[in-house]
């Protein structure tokens, strides 16, 4: 993949519970356990061990509103939480900036930065 071109993100449909009380709740993963839990952080809670992620991010939409939230929880039982209200094209730039720092991660990996910025310092 060259720099000028972009990942396609394949659109996946809202899971909402069936439940019809809970009609307006739209949360968004590859299924409802995914899109009802979010994506884990890559660090863990306990240096060391193969233990739970440090937190997780999740999306969710109350259909009743032009606009998602993103929250990131933080800690064992939700020691800090975070809650972003971005309407869709804030979502959009967000989005992007996510796709380009992980297709920057996976074109440039940290030893070849790691190389890159040793060589500056020894040309200097």
């Amino acid at each position: 993949m060259n720099d000028s071109t972009r990942p396609i993100h394949a659109l996946r449909p809202a899971h909402v519970p069936l439940e019809p009380q809970y009609a307006n709740q739209r949360r968004f993963g590859a299924d409802s356990t995914d899109a009802f839990f979010g994506t884990a952080s890559a660090d863990q809670r306990h240096d060391g061990e193969c233990g739970p992620a440090m937190g997780q991010a999740s999306v969710y939409r109350d259909g009743r509103q032009d606009l998602a939230e993103l929250r990131i929880d933080i800690g064992s039982g939700t020691e800090l939480r975070a809650t972003l209200k971005l309407h869709a094209t804030g979502l959009r730039d967000l989005a992007a900036r996510l796709l380009d720092a992980a297709h920057d991660i996976e074109s440039n990996p940290a030893a070849v930065l790691a190389e890159v910025a040793r060589a500056a310092g020894d040309a200097r």
